[in-house]
């Protein structure tokens, strides 16, 4: 792989600071900065945040556009202003992958409360490959597939195509109108989801602790099987023979099974309906 220092290609549009007091011993410093790059040579957008949320949508614009939202308290405007540079943002382009790499560093184990939010405008193009350890990650109309992971926060995409690999240690996973195969992984929260299965395409959803809802269409071919530890399993509006149901478990299937769906929680109950 060969990694090389990124050329904004487009002007910085646009940079402010905002000073807040937050008491009479803290002030919180913010700064924002906007970039543009061109996506003549790139197909994919890789983005590692250590702290903070990361928000995108798809625009009809041939350039990414990302806004970094930093901020960091201090003793005093002085003092946050300079912790505030702590936060290292490193840009490279990988140019054999065609990838753009983003990787944001915060000072750990410092005292000081570091973040960087981070908002994607991006064509539909680019394919997303994101990861916050401590924050929320939210994609509106991406068509091309993508991967998000967070240690800690809730992930939400909206709209969507290709395939969603999903995978939070604690909080939610939100899918609502996704056309593609689905892993979504949660070791605490609830599963919800509303998608459109591919022919023979594959939806496994698992959580440690918290509810599974599927919403498919009726018109869905798929072999299903759904696995709960304490709690139960319901099926609403949908067509399906039933292989084989037990108190905690369910394999059946709908039109010619030709798709897989996997469900599994190990203390919630399992909902499966028309969408």
């Amino acid at each position: 792989m060969k990694k090389f220092p990124v050329i904004v290609l487009l002007p910085l549009l646009f940079s402010s600071c905002v000073v807040v007091d937050l008491s009479d011993d803290d002030v919180k410093f913010e700064k924002r900065e906007i970039k543009n790059f061109s996506v003549s040579e790139l197909s994919v957008l890789e983005l590692r945040n250590e702290s903070g949320d990361i928000e995108s949508e798809t625009w009809d614009e041939d350039y990414i556009q990302i806004t970094f939202e930093k901020s960091a308290i201090g003793r005093d405007r002085n003092d946050a202003e300079n912790n505030i540079k702590d936060i290292k943002i490193n840009i490279y382009e990988d140019s054999d992958t065609k990838t753009l790499i983003i990787d944001i560093k915060t000072p750990k184990f410092t005292g000081i409360n570091y973040r960087c939010d981070v908002f994607l405008n991006i064509p539909a193009s680019i394919y997303l490959d994101l990861e916050s350890s401590n924050g929320s990650i939210t994609v509106k109309d991406s068509k091309n597939g993508l991967d998000c992971k967070t240690s800690n926060g809730p992930i939400s995409i909206q709209d969507t195509e290709g395939d969603a690999n999903l995978t939070t240690s604690n909080g939610k996973i939100i899918v609502k109108n996704h056309y593609g195969e689905i892993y979504g992984k949660t070791s605490n929260g609830e599963i919800n989801v509303d998608m459109i299965l591919p022919e023979k395409g594959k939806c496994i959803l698992k959580t440690s602790n918290g509810n599974i809802n599927l919403s498919i269409p009726t018109t869905t071919s798929a072999t299903i099987e759904a696995k709960t530890s304490n709690g139960k399993i319901e099926i609403a509006n949908l067509d399906m023979i039933i292989i084989k149901i037990g108190k905690s478990e369910l394999r059946g299937e709908m039109g010619k099974g030709e798709g897989y769906i996997n469900l599994e929680t190990s203390n919630g109950k399992i909902f499966v309906k028309k969408r």
